[in-house]
């Protein structure tokens, strides 16, 4: 953010906010969040993008209770619109990864 007397521009606003929570290791040898730009790229390779990982496990988790729920409710009857949706973007999978390899 702007610090003392500096002018914060909306571009400037905006790419501050487009910065990932990486936590990693400095180049002193401790451990901490990045600050800024420059030291998530001195963190090298093996930083962690907090964030990132966050969003990605509670999308995990929505869509394995979504999928859980429609297996455990699955029947040879007529399936209903969620189960259909849900085959449906099974099928598109499965096509997609046999159509590439």
């Amino acid at each position: 953010m702007a610090s003392g007397n500096e002018q914060l521009t909306p571009s400037g606003y905006i790419e501050h906010h487009l910065q990932n929570l990486t936590y990693g290791r400095f180049p002193e040898g401790h451990w901490g969040f990045a600050e800024n730009a420059e030291q998530a790229a001195s963190m090298g390779f093996w930083a962690f993008h907090v964030d990132t990982i966050g969003w990605s496990i509670v999308l995990g988790i929505i869509f394995y209770l979504m999928f859980r729920r429609v297996a455990k409710q699955a029947n040879s009857g007529v399936p209903s619109r969620f189960q259909s949706m849900i085959e449906s973007i099974v099928e598109f999978v499965d096509t997609s990864v046999r159509d590439t390899f």
